[in-house]
């Protein structure tokens, strides 16, 4: 390898590190008393356990938001990891080298190719621990609450940490919230686990975190994407076209229009979420 960093890391507080892989995937270690939490495991490409022993020395459980590709990429490289079952299909799917391969390509462009053989890691092979929403992880001082956040993937989950007042959300909602996939719900679906998620955690959290782009962003961004939902459940949006890889369709649309600066998309009209959705799968019966 060289001329590429696989990982960096940033404190966020005293018991939260952010970390970012090498294609911009977030991950966030959070270190109680007694124990540490990592939460997704990135693309899978460098050794991140050893990354992480380099932060804590503490006994870890690893917490996979949801079985895609660069969250659950690197969950081989480690022993006590907890994922929905209901993102095991989701989880083989993305196990496909060529589509992983093909990410990485999209990520890091002529960078790529400074990447060998041996910096991939495996799939993981060990099954997982269950993961349900309403578990809970003490780490000593400080909780880890397991939340809604199905859409993006049938088993995604969201993960409050009540004494950081933060709540992650990840993947599950965010300024370009990913629901056009064929795993994904419909938007009348995901609209309704928004609301459980806002219902549970009203009042708790001062800040969301997210897995890409900044690792902060405003505690209004579920109210805004529950928005969004409406306006596309009213036929309010705008609806620029969509691709991403190897899935196309004149039915995959943006539901408001964005500008990119960074890599990072915002909305033109100011707004604070948004979402990529299937125009043939707004409603639950369709």
């Amino acid at each position: 390898m060289t001329n590429l960093q696989f990982f960096q890391a940033t404190r966020i507080s005293d018991r939260m590190t952010g970390i970012v892989g090498i294609t911009g995937e977030n991950m966030f270690l959070i270190e109680g008393d007694d124990r540490a939490a990592l939460i997704d495991t990135g693309i899978g490409i460098g050794d991140l356990s050893d990354f992480i022993s380099s932060l804590s020395t503490k006994p870890l459980s690893v917490i996979v938001t949801h079985g895609h590709l660069d969250h659950a990429g690197g969950a081989g490289l480690f022993t006590d990891v907890y994922m929905s079952e209901k993102d095991a299909s989701v989880f083989l799917a993305h196990q496909d080298q060529d589509i992983k391969k093909s990410y990485v390509r999209m990520m890091l462009r002529d960078r790529a190719g400074l990447l060998a053989p041996a910096d991939f890691v495996p799939p993981r092979a060990a099954a997982f621990h269950p993961l349900h929403v309403g578990d809970t992880f003490d780490l000593g001082k400080i909780t880890l609450e397991i939340c809604p956040g199905a859409g993006h993937t049938p088993g995604m989950v969201t993960v409050l940490l009540p004494e950081e007042r933060k709540l992650l959300l990840g993947d599950a909602c965010n300024p370009f919230t990913f629901l056009f996939d064929p795993d994904s719900s419909s938007v009348e679906a995901y609209r309704e686990v928004l609301e459980e998620l806002a219902a549970i955690t009203a009042g708790r959290y001062d800040e969301v975190l997210l897995s890409h782009g900044p690792f902060i962003n405003s505690a209004g961004m579920i109210d805004s994407v529950i928005q969004v939902c409406d306006d596309i459940m009213a036929g309010q949006t705008d609806d620029l076209p969509f691709k991403f890889l190897h899935q196309a369709s004149p039915d995959y649309a943006i539901a408001k229009a964005v500008t990119a600066k960074a890599g990072v998309f915002s909305r033109v009209d100011g707004g604070l979420g948004n979402i990529v959705y299937n125009k043939k799968r707004i409603w639950r019966s369709t």
